[in-house]
């Protein structure tokens, strides 16, 4: 829960950073109006959200950061010269050039099973980790068009240390700088501990920059994890202090509504483990519907729908113009899609003049 916001916050806020606070719009709710500041730093007033200003990462005042950009930018260009253009343009042609030369040695790479045969024929430091890595589960299997996740037969202190102490990283198996293809299946999620490990075995087999690149840049690789999770636990306890992030209003149901507008075949796959096995077999394996008044008949495919909704879509484009279409054009999704699981389970025989054959 976030702390609320008085006018005493902002007051004291704007103080510390060279300020006065003249007033606010909302004194019932300082946060979720507007606050006039007065700048002490160059004697002009302005007025800008709460928010806005409580999040600022200076002192948020729109004068003086536009005289810091003017003075920052003073004596120098702000765009390339066409000399330096044109070597840049020639770099990156050159290096899309090497790149698609390398990509020529994995043209006949055309999915996960075809790399993982490639990395078991060519047996050498690097391919035995990624092998060994490929074969456990969740660490290198949540890529989409992958092994979906899965936590099955997993104990509670094993997926602990999967999940919630170590924060996993992509890493292409066979670098993009190598000409590998940038692709789901050429993806593997490891550890920060392991990605550096996987580029220092890299870097010892295959002698290229970009691997020694990958490495110095990470520098010590010890005890990432516990230093990636304290840097997150001083970021969360900025955030509650000053309400900003998730703990801004408003923040919740707005990242709610987002979270449902976005689509992936991983939530759809998440959606599924949650239905009963009769209806997600039944989804995931194929069906057949007829509808009783227009006689049209729809064959849904096996692994082409995931989720109810999914079929409600379907069985909506299969039908002409009717006033079934319109009732499930228009009525609540959840009653639509309990309706069809119940067919689905055979507790009724039709739904919205929809009959499973």
């Amino acid at each position: 829960m976030s702390i609320k916001k008085t006018i005493q916050f902002y007051a004291d806020l704007a103080d510390g950073r060279g300020h006065e606070l003249v007033s606010v719009s909302n004194t019932e709710t300082p946060s979720q109006g507007t606050v006039t500041i007065f700048c002490k730093n160059c004697n002009n007033k302005f007025t800008t959200s709460a928010v806005s200003y409580q999040n600022a990462r200076k002192t948020g005042c729109p004068n003086c950061k536009a005289k810091a950009v003017q003075e920052f930018w003073t004596g120098k260009s702000r765009t390339k010269s066409p000399e330096e253009t044109a070597k840049q343009a020639v770099i990156i042609k050159h290096k899309q050039k090497l790149r698609k030369e390398k990509s020529l040695a994995y043209a006949n790479l055309q999915g996960p099973e075809d790399l993982k045969q490639k990395l078991l024929s060519e047996p050498n430091p690097y391919n035995d980790f990624i092998v060994t890595h490929l074969d456990k589960p969740v660490v290198g299997k949540l890529t989409e068009g992958s092994t979906p996740l899965t936590l099955k037969g997993l104990e509670a202190d094993e997926v602990g240390p999967l999940l919630g102490k170590a924060k996993l990283e992509k890493h292409h198996i066979i670098p993009l700088h190598a000409g590998g293809p940038d692709v789901p299946w050429n993806l593997i999620y490891l550890t920060p501990e392991d990605h550096i490990k996987a580029h220092e075995l890299r870097a010892l087999v295959y002698n290229e920059p970009g691997d020694r690149y990958a490495v110095r840049l990470r520098g010590n690789g010890t005890n990432l994890s516990e230093r990636r999770l304290e840097a997150n636990r001083l970021g969360d306890q900025t955030r509650f202090e000053q309400g900003t992030g998730i703990y801004a209003p408003g923040a919740s149901a707005k990242g709610g509504r987002i979270g449902g507008a976005v689509k992936s075949h991983l939530k759809d796959l998440k959606h599924a483990s949650k239905m009963t096995d009769v209806v997600s077999s039944a989804l995931y394996e194929g069906s057949r519907w007829k509808h009783q008044k227009t006689g049209v008949v729809v064959t849904i495919k096996p692994q082409t729908v995931f989720t109810l909704p999914q079929l409600v879509d379907k069985l909506i484009e299969a039908l002409p113009s009717c006033p079934d279409k319109d009732l499930l054009s228009q009525a609540q999704t959840t009653t639509i899609t309990c309706n069809l699981a119940r067919v689905i389970k055979k507790q009724r025989t039709s739904a919205y003049g929809w009959t499973l054959l």
